[in-house]
């Protein structure tokens, strides 16, 4: 262990320290460590309440399915077209609302957009 690697602090939330959250090492002595607390403060942690997390290792995350970009990314299609954020934001919200669930209200959510586009245009 040494100064800059992180852990999750796995012990009781005690103090100012919560059981699960991730802290950055400042200091370190043979049997604790020292790291930034909740409240921003230096905390002592023995090495029985904590463990060490990978240099470099990522939380694996689950993509939603209305991100599939496996035909092309909207991200992609907006710089080849030059869209504004807002144009982008309106396709983006149109394609989507099929697939996410949330027809009516991506759509709603959509007219809200054009609405403040135009009025921000008009100006």
């Amino acid at each position: 262990m040494k100064v800059g690697d992180k852990i999750i602090y796995k012990g009781e939330s005690f103090w100012d320290l919560t059981k699960g959250n991730i802290y950055v090492v400042i200091e370190t002595t043979e049997s604790d460590v020292v790291v930034i607390d909740d409240k921003k403060e230096p905390n002592r942690v023995d090495n029985l309440h904590y463990s060490a997390i990978e240099v470099g290792a990522k939380k694996e995350t689950k993509t939603p399915e209305h991100y599939d970009n496996s035909k092309g990314s909207l991200y992609q299609f907006a710089e080849q077209h030059k869209l504004n954020s807002y144009e982008f934001d309106i396709i983006k919200r149109v394609i989507r609302c099929r697939k996410k669930g949330e027809f009516l209200s991506d759509l709603n959510k959509t007219k809200n957009v054009i609405d403040i586009y135009i009025k921000e245009q008009t100006k």
